[in-house]
Order: structure tokens, then C-alpha cells, then sequence
């Protein structure tokens, strides 16, 4: 049996522009690393979270969103679901599936480096595109 192929995105609440080079390059990469996953984790937030959601969707890939409690948490919403997306980054590889992310910040994601960090701190490996 083969491990389950978890790939954890993170990103910009911009997204990622498809009228432009640099743009494109950065879906198909993104599309390329959602068609080998089995299962695509997000943080189910406006931007790169709900277009990865979208492309899992149109490639037969299930995926999961872990959102922020904002109205709850306040201003630490996005830095603890970050936190939960690692550990179950983390709970995941400890349980034998193969972990990796895709992080695809822009100039202000903030929240996206506190999620890489995070992820690598549990010790799960992957590509800033």
C-alpha cells in the first residue's frame, strides 16, 4: 500500500493573477503539485487557499480546509490556524503519509512565511514557488 500524498498549500489572500506569464507559471505549477496529491490541505482563507480548493475539485483531488476563527480569536485567528495546519501536517507524517507543502506568498504575506515556518518546524519539507 502506498502512503497517502498530503500536500499542504499556503499563500497570498491576492492569489494568483491568470492574465499574466509569471501567473500562469505559478498555476500550472501549483496544478502540477494538487494532481499527485491524494489529499490537498489549505487554510480555507480568500486567495491562493480557495484556488488550490477550487483546482483540487476540477483534478478529482479531495481537499480540506482548516479556516481562521476570526469573530472568535480575533486578531490571533490566523497565526493559530496556521499552528493547526502544521500540527496536523505534523500528526499526518508522524501517521506515515507523505507531507509536503507548496507555499506561494507575494510581497505581503506575512501569514503565509508564519505558515511555512510552522510547517518546517514540524519537520515537513516543500517549495516556495
Amino acid at each position: 500500500m502506498t502512503a497517502l500524498r498530503v500536500l499542504i498549500v499556503t499563500g497570498s489572500r491576492s492569489g494568483i493573477p491568470d492574465g499574466v506569464s509569471w501567473g500562469i507559471e505559478r498555476l500550472e505549477q501549483l496544478e502540477r503539485e494538487i494532481a499527485n496529491a491524494d489529499l490537498v490541505l489549505h487554510g480555507d482563507a480568500d486567495g491562493v487557499d480557495r484556488q488550490a480548493a477550487r483546482l483540487a475539485t476540477q483534478l478529482n483531488v479531495h481537499s480540506m480546509g482548516i479556516a481562521a476563527l476570526w469573530r472568535k480569536r480575533g486578531k490571533k485567528a490566523g497565526p493559530e490556524r496556521n499552528t493547526k495546519l502544521a500540527e496536523v501536517a505534523g500528526l499526518l507524517q508522524q501517521g506515515g503519509a507523505d507531507v509536503h507543502y507548496a507555499a506561494l506568498p507575494d510581497s505581503r504575506s506575512s501569514g503565509t512565511w508564519d505558515a511555512v515556518n510552522k510547517l518546517k518546524a514540524h519537520g515537513i519539507r516543500g517549495k516556495v514557488y
